[in-house]
């Protein structure tokens, strides 16, 4: 009995002897070395390369969960084949693994020995890196390669579009610039807004067309807008802003307003049917009618300049097929008595020579000076341009060398100037210019080629810079040599409203056709791709998955992908024909450069036909390695 037990207690002893190295062997090797080579069986198998797959291919709905895929390894000869694994993750930034599930061998893996994992609790707009280990007992094998994937939501969110609505008026301050146009549309650009520009689509209290902008010349800050109907716009402060509040001002007339001059508390509308309107008040409730002197205009006023309440010039016409009319009052009488009121506006006198316009006038410029030097610019119809050194005489006809209706003139100092207008058929829309004694012997003639054919209604500028606004949502910008466009203007789109394929969506107008870049209109997204997980990534691949519908039958779309600020673009088309209202998702696969440090990526959809629509419900951006 004795030698029984002895025995007993030697091969126990043999045994432990010889698996102790095996555990730990299995936990510090891949289980495909074994240099003893004593104990084969007592090497854990560890799992084969992992791949993490951030959600499944076309999915609808996108809650973060991340697949995980490996191999078992059991093609592998000898070894100990594993019970389970270990799954664990970390979110980016952490240096600490967190165990996140202990799976059972026959739970996760398949005949063909590949395994799979569905981390249900990961949270959407988090990156995570995931590693994989195999068990049996208490042993470990691996881990495997660490593999990072994330379903990330973009960041920001602009409406790129080019607006189709016709823009009348442009104006500037030394802050920016504010245009405005068909529909109520109103644009605005901060800072120098030179070369391509910066413009933005801002908020309007108003459907009505607007006619006319302009900035307070002694309130910081303010701008005023008129426009069809008896519509009076103001904004007292950041303007510039697209969350600017523009407030809606009675001032006691369904008139379409065509013009508009704010100065030193006194702020004066003109239009139709002899129209002018005038306030005093400091709060714009209280306005009068302005006095026109008799056959002065029997139509429409166009324009209306001021030096100040007490010097005011307004061009219009007296009906078709009649003259034109420039109108002035000047005085220097004391009180509260102002243009319009107790004095009325007359008819100006002509430079000998000179007649009367014989079309429409359109617009008014003005550059105070001293009493003998004010510089005063009128256009119209037939290249009419009209020049004087005093508000209320001399005036002057100017040759421009176009016979094309001048919509808009800028008085940028007293020795230049410049006017806009319509296309000198076939070429393109008018530019005149002056740049030496405009209001006296210097000559007017045609600028640099503006580069379109759209009509061109509204113009600033600013020392050898101007403006141009026009149809078609036309904006163009004059660096003192050539005329380039301006950028396309963009509205900031919240992102949570295509988080989440829910049917809440964003519309954006459809383009003719869909070509290599990134142009208006176009939804274009930003989104931060997190850094790879090491150096043996050398392409991470990004997926984009857009829930999208069109509100006609027959369209196309795609989205584009840029890796370098919008550059260069990567096109893949989405599927046709999708019809509205049913939204539908697909999956882009592109990639971008390896990293060791996050990435701004951008994504631009475009769609075509439809019935004029494109309606983005969702976009989720997933990186998987």
């Amino acid at each position: 009995m004795k030698l029984t037990s002895r025995a007993t207690i030697l091969v126990a002893l043999i045994v432990a002897t010889l698996l102790v190295p095996a555990v730990a062997l299995g936990a510090f090797t891949t289980g495909t070395s074994n240099p003893g080579n004593t104990v084969v069986a007592g090497v854990l198998k560890a799992p084969g390369p992992l791949i993490a797959t951030a959600h499944l291919q076309n999915s609808a709905t996108n809650t973060g969960n991340v697949t995980l895929t490996w191999n078992d390894g059991l093609g592998n000869t000898g070894g100990l084949s594993p019970g389970g694994y270990l799954i664990e993750r970390r979110p980016a930034g952490s240096t600490q693994w967190q165990p996140v599930s202990t799976l059972a061998y026959a739970s996760a893996c398949h005949a063909d020995h590949t395994c799979t994992f569905t981390d249900a609790t990961a949270a959407f707009n988090i990156a995570y890196s995931y590693r994989v280990s195999s068990t049996v007992s208490t042993w470990t094998a691996g881990p495997t390669n660490v593999r990072l994937a994330a379903s990330v939501a973009p960041g920001a969110v602009e409406h790129r579009s080019m607006p189709t609505d016709a823009l009348y008026s442009v104006a500037q301050s030394s802050s920016g610039l504010v245009a405005v146009g068909q529909n109520g549309r109103i644009l605005v650009c901060a800072g120098t807004c030179t070369g391509t520009g910066s413009w933005q689509v801002a908020a309007s209290p108003t459907t009505n067309d607007l006619y006319r902008v302009v900035f307070d010349t002694s309130t910081a800050g303010r701008v005023w807008a008129v426009g069809a109907g008896g519509t009076v716009l103001t904004c007292a402060g950041n303007c510039l802003s697209t969350s600017a509040t523009w407030t809606s001002v009675n001032a006691g007339t369904g008139a379409s307003l065509y013009g508009i001059a704010a100065s030193s508390g006194y702020v004066a509308v003109v239009g139709t049917n002899r129209t002018m309107r005038y306030t005093t008040d400091a709060a714009f409730t209280t306005w009068q009618s302005g006095t026109v002197s008799a056959g002065t205009v029997t139509s429409t006023l166009y324009g209306i300049a001021v030096k100040s309440a007490k010097n005011v010039v307004i061009v219009g016409g007296r009906g078709s097929g009649t003259t034109g009319v420039i109108a002035a009052c000047s005085f220097n009488g004391g009180g509260s008595s102002v243009c319009g009121g107790s004095t009325a506006f007359t008819p100006v006198t002509y430079a000998g020579g000179t007649s009367a316009p014989a079309g429409d006038m359109r617009d008014v410029g003005y550059v105070a000076g001293t009493a003998s030097s004010d510089h005063v610019y009128a256009v119209g119809t037939a290249g009419s341009l009209y020049v004087s050194t005093s508000l209320t005489s001399g005036y002057a006809k100017k040759a421009t060398g176009s016979a094309a209706d001048l919509n808009s003139v800028a008085a940028v100092s007293q020795n230049a100037a410049g006017a806009v207008g319509e296309p000198n058929s076939p070429a393109s829309s008018v530019f005149v210019r002056c740049t030496s004694a405009c209001a006296g012997a210097g000559a007017w003639s045609a600028g640099a080629d503006t580069g379109t054919t759209n009509s061109l209604s509204g113009l600033t500028g600013s020392g050898s810079g101007y403006w141009a606004v026009g149809s078609g949502g036309t904006i163009r910008y004059f660096n003192g040599t050539t005329w380039v466009a301006q950028a396309t203007p963009v509205t900031s789109v919240s992102p949570a409203l295509v988080q989440t394929h829910d049917g809440n969506s964003y519309a954006i107008t459809t383009t003719t056709t869909l070509g290599a870049a990134c142009t208006s209109p176009a939804l274009v997204a930003t989104a931060t791709v997190p850094a790879r997980s090491s150096s043996a990534v050398t392409s991470p691949t990004v997926k984009i998955t857009v829930g999208y519908g069109f509100d006609g039958s027959t369209n196309s779309s795609q989205v584009s992908l840029s890796t370098n600020n919008g550059s260069t673009w990567s096109a893949a088309s989405l599927p046709t024909n999708v019809a509205a209202p049913t939204a539908k998702t697909v999956d882009f696969t592109g990639t971008v450069p390896a990293g060791d440090s996050t990435q701004q990526i951008l994504l631009c959809l475009q769609g075509s036909g439809g019935g004029g629509r494109m309606n983005v419900d969702m976009i989720h951006v997933d990186i998987e390695e």
